[in-house]
């Protein structure tokens, strides 16, 4: 994908001085957004033009940056001194005020990432403003006092400065207050405050952050994605300066197929919300409480998704806990995704009640329309109880407070794709949706088209399975095909339904089915088995067992593919048209 990299001024909210920054800018309408936020005296570039490597990266994918300088970095024209807490942290609001100007960038899938010093002021922005959607750190500090020590802070309370040796550029004069800001800051509270995602990666031979923050940065997040990585033997750095960048690709790698998945998921829910707003003709300022899944593993969120879309589905119990900073009322709109976050349906709450668990009936959870009797339900909804409450920080009991939410579907129309495919020239030969994805199910091959090396196509024949609007695909760790959806994701597949040779007529009877979509690499562990276990179930329905056990002993050679369709076409030729 092409774009463009420019060099700008952002004004201060201050109005006393310029933030340097380069805004690195996909070609294309409404795509995400990362704010990247370097670290101590460093600057916009980051060590061995780390973030430069990554901007661009980001770019071929869809997704925008934008990476500047704190004060007294890089190109500001700022002294050190006056960089603080406070300093940084409106440093960031500016740049977010700037992207809001930007018509080719979205207001709704934002992401940011910092690295070192700058994780920890990434932690505290996605702390105070709900706007960040998804955030990676790199390296990321929770305690960054270690910058100094008592004699350093005993001389700043004196002459309101001490010095900062960094060994890789001129000494830096840290400032009394920013040594406060450290002290009174509790970086991992305000931190969970944020109901973002977060990529918490850390290298295990780093001397200068204890790796064991990034499982402690992912702790403390709500969200269920959220994770922390170590890549083996990456310094602080994680190895740029070394000329050994296979550390650093690792990193780059999972940070961006981990923007990908986050923000990609909040551009598809916007666009959904803004799609059910044009069809409905509600104002165009009108806000949805939350777009979320039901339960905590994707077999169970996506058949509850599918009891909804069947009008079986009409209620749902959540803990009062889990709610209680965002409480639904009735007549609130909703947006119910699939476990990957594509949204499928909008849900109007009608009624509303607040009793405790042991007081809800059969009467009440039949609505639920997932259990045959109260004693299942209750199993089940302790079990999740149990396990919500464990991330959340509170216990399931049989006098909790529960919130029972029964609603409406008001809007089940699937997401329409912004891409204008082509349409079949011969309308008289095109298949139906149905009989196209009856087609995709049944058939045991199709054809994989990628962009491969140096531009050329790259088609190959490999086994797949259909669910709802996703294919999935089994392959190994390495190959041609992986090196091109990490540089280009947009594909094509295709089937062949039938092909009756007709030797008579010099020619073959045939239907055909193609799919356009973009490929992605299942990186969660229950999804991934989810997926497997799917193919599983399609080309050997009576040996699940078996195949479970296959599956357990090749499970770390597995690489789990998923293609999320984006426009379906077939055809039949002329004469089985004309039939």
């Amino acid at each position: 994908m092409s774009f463009t990299i420019n060099k700008i001024k952002i004004e201060s909210s201050t109005h006393q001085y310029q933030i340097p920054a380069v805004l690195t800018l996909p070609q294309q309408h409404d795509c995400p957004v990362v704010i990247l936020c370097h670290g101590t005296g460093s600057d916009k570039d980051e060590a061995g033009n780390g973030y430069v490597y990554l901007a661009n990266r980001l770019a071929a994918k869809g997704i925008a940056s934008l990476r500047f300088d704190f004060i007294g970095t890089g190109e500001s024209r700022v002294d050190y001194i006056e960089y603080t807490f406070t300093s940084a942290q409106r440093d960031i609001d500016d740049v977010l005020a700037y992207l809001d100007t930007c018509p080719t960038i979205s207001k709704h899938a934002i992401g940011i990432l910092g690295w070192s010093q700058g994780g920890t002021m990434a932690m505290l922005a996605a702390g105070q403003n709900p706007r960040f959607k998804s955030i990676i750190t790199w390296a990321g500090s929770c305690e960054i006092q270690q910058l100094y020590d008592e004699a350093d802070y005993a001389l700043a309370q004196k002459q309101g400065y001490a010095m900062l040796e960094l060994g890789f550029r001129a000494p830096l004069r840290l400032s009394l207050e920013w040594m406060n800001d450290a002290r009174n800051c509790d970086v991992l509270s305000m931190f969970a405050k944020s109901d973002a995602s977060v990529l918490a990666i850390a290298g295990t031979r780093d001397d200068v952050v204890d790796p064991e923050c990034a499982s402690k940065i992912a702790a403390v997040s709500h969200h269920e994605l959220s994770t922390s990585k170590l890549i083996s033997g990456a310094d602080h750095c994680f190895n740029i300066l070394t000329g050994d960048h296979s550390a650093f690709n690792e990193l780059m790698t999972m940070s961006v197929d981990w923007f990908e998945n986050t923000l990609n998921r909040e551009a598809r829910i916007e666009r959904y919300w803004q799609q059910f707003l044009a069809d409905s003709k509600r104002p165009a300022d009108s806000r949805y409480l939350e777009a979320f899944h039901f339960d905590l593993n994707q077999r169970s969120a996506d058949e509850l998704l599918e009891l909804v879309l069947m009008g079986k589905k009409k209620a749902t119990s959540s803990s009062y806990y889990e709610l209680a900073d965002n409480l639904p009322e009735v007549g609130s709109l909703s947006i119910v995704t699939d476990w990957l976050g594509n949204p499928a349906c909008v849900i109007e709450t009608t009624r509303l009640q607040t009793l405790p668990f042991s007081e809800i009936d059969f009467a009440l959870c039949s609505l639920e329309g997932e259990d045959t009797c109260l004693e299942t339900w209750r199993q089940n909804h302790e079990r999740y109880f149990t396990a919500d409450g464990k991330r959340r920080g509170y216990e399931f009991s049989w006098d909790m407070p529960v919130i029972f939410e029964e609603f409406n579907v008001i809007y089940a129309e699937p997401l329409r794709c912004p891409t204008e495919f082509r349409a079949l020239r011969r309308k008289a030969q095109a298949l139906s949706e149905e009989s196209c994805r009856e087609i995709l199910s049944q058939a045991t091959t199709g054809v994989l088209a990628v962009l491969g090396d140096e531009g050329y196509p790259y088609a190959v024949p490999l086994n797949y399975c259909l669910e709802g609007n996703k294919i999935y695909i089994h392959c190994a760790k390495t190959g041609h095909k992986l090196d091109a959806i990490r540089q280009c994701d947009k594909v094509s597949f295709c089937v062949i339904g039938q092909d009756d040779l007709k030797p008579e007529l010099f020619t073959t009877f045939y239907k055909s089915v193609i799919v356009f979509g973009r490929a992605s690499i299942i990186d969660d562990e229950t999804a991934k088995r989810h997926a497997i276990s799917m193919l599983c179930e399609k080309y050997a329905p009576d040996l699940i067992a078996e195949g479970q056990k296959e599956i357990d002993a090749f499970w770390n050679g597995l690489t789990m593919l998923q293609i999320d369709i984006e426009a379906i076409s077939g055809k039949q030729t002329k004469d089985l048209a004309e039939e």
